[in-house]
């Protein structure tokens, strides 16, 4: 019988010992305190759970799963909350986007559109570089996976290069990839639709304030951020680049591809249709009263029904593992509260509350540190929802509204500098490193700079928060 040889890394080893051995002593130190039952279990449970997040030990909806198994096991909570989150509107909505992003992508409808882009480019390079920026913003809240945003930008920017006979590694090309970057992630929590995190901290809002803060009301109060960040970034982008002014375009090369598309097909029809109607829909949401999640959800039941979705990308183009993680996460934050846990989380962490009431402005400035700092330790998919967890009762107590501290907590724990923190830049350098011809170190260092512009565009944001009567 062949001998079985371990394939456990160091770090792997340690992070499943850190996740026996801190529960344990946090069960004792829970024993020593009194804590009730229910609470004391829970604490065990959610701790385990999120160490292996923190670790990295499993995909992240597993640790989900584990936590509501073990919750359902113990009866620590009726099953209808623990499972409520799979029956909320940002569930239904995610998994609407998601299937709206898969037409998008299997219909070549995307790769028309920018060849003719470079059909009719403007010859000064400063409006390439808008236009190369303005489309990924447009891709943000159509497809909510960051990942897949930047993957279709790669592309584009493979045919923008080819056509316009540019060098690789040359100062224009980089530029162009840190547009394509930048465009794609930069206002994801501009969006309501921008990032699967948004939804996440988006269910755990109230009824009212969810009809408050829907798709077009959460862009506007994100707009003057969004402005900020953009101006930011052409300001950053004419400072870290020089670049000519002017360019050539292969015309007759993009004319010739054109034509061997042909016409538009029916996929693509219905692609340009349903993403017509959905950006109209939650436009005029405060003329038809249809929430932004019903609305896609009726939009993504028609393209089933006509089979524009087949069955293949049903299965392929909707991030299954993350809707499971959504709705176990809703479910299980939606806990907290049910065993009184925001409670006590408020009694210990009273001098978060006493900033709450004597100064907003600083309150923002600790959320906007914890939330930086978390995306180190828990990651930039677990951190906003577990801080936000934390901080609502806070912000409810002092009569914050819970969406500031949901844009914040967005917001910082975007802030990425480590490759590792960010599942999206890892894709877009794969595929930058595939096609060989850009380098991303000025890509990595503007994302440096974005660390801070961010912090100072949410304190530039106050004054108009104020004046939205959100402060």
């Amino acid at each position: 019988m062949p001998e079985l040889k371990s394939t456990m890394r160091p770090a792997e080893l340690l992070g499943w010992l850190t996740c026996i051995l801190i529960p344990a002593m946090v069960y004792c130190f829970a024993q020593v305190n009194d804590l009730p039952w229910a609470m004391t279990n829970f604490m065990v449970i959610f701790i385990a759970g999120i160490l292996m997040w923190v670790f990295r030990l499993v995909p992240e909806y597993v640790p989900a799963v584990f936590i509501m198994l073990a919750i359902t096991l113990l009866g620590l909570v009726p099953e209808s909350v623990l499972l409520s989150g799979f029956a909320s509107e940002s569930f239904f909505l995610a998994l609407s986007v998601f299937g709206l992003g898969a037409v998008v992508v299997q219909s070549r409808i995307f790769y028309r559109a920018s060849l003719m882009i470079l059909l009719h480019l403007p010859k000064r390079v400063i409006l390439l570089q808008a236009l190369v920026f303005i489309l990924g913003i447009f891709l943000t809240p159509i497809m909510t996976a960051q990942s897949s945003r930047v993957a279709l930008m790669a592309p584009f920017l493979d045919d923008l290069k080819k056509s316009a006979d540019l060098k690789s590694k040359e100062s224009l090309i980089n530029s162009l990839v840190c547009c394509a970057f930048q465009g794609a992630i930069l206002f994801s929590a501009v969006f309501l639709t921008g990032k699967s995190s948004n939804f996440v901290l988006y269910g755990m809002f109230s009824k009212q304030m969810q009809w408050q803060f829907s798709w077009f009301n959460w862009l506007v109060a994100g707009s003057f951020s969004g402005l900020l960040l953009g101006i930011s970034f052409f300001m950053l982008l004419k400072l870290q680049f020089k670049t000519p002014k002017t360019l050539n375009v292969d015309i007759q090369n993009i004319r010739h591809e054109l034509h061997r598309l042909g016409r538009l097909t029916i996929e693509e029809w219905a692609s340009l249709m349903a993403v017509i109607f959905l950006i109209v829909g939650l436009s005029t949401a405060s003329i038809h009263h249809i929430s932004a999640a019903w609305l896609c959800f009726s939009i993504f039941f028609v393209l089933i029904l006509f089979g524009v979705l087949g069955k293949k990308e049903f299965k392929q183009g909707i991030n299954w593992p993350f809707l499971f993680y959504l709705g176990a996460i809703i479910g299980i934050m939606r806990c907290v509260q049910e065993i009184g846990g925001d409670v006590l989380l408020v009694h210990h962490l009273s001098w978060l509350e006493d900033i709450a009431e004597n100064s907003v402005t600083s309150f923002v400035i600790v959320v906007y540190f914890l939330g930086w700092i978390g995306s180190f330790i828990l990651g930039t998919a677990a951190a906003p929802a577990l801080l936000f967890t934390i901080l609502l009762p806070m912000a409810e107590n002092a009569a914050i509204n819970p969406w500031l501290i949901a844009f914040v907590l967005l917001m910082s724990t975007e802030a990425w500098i480590f490759p590792y923190q960010s599942s999206y830049y890892l894709c877009y350098e794969e595929l930058m490193n595939l096609s060989g011809y850009s380098d991303l170190r000025p890509t990595l260092k503007m994302n440096f700079y974005f660390c801070f512009i961010r912090f100072i565009v949410i304190i530039f944001s106050l004054p108009f928060w104020r004046m939205m009567e959100i402060l």
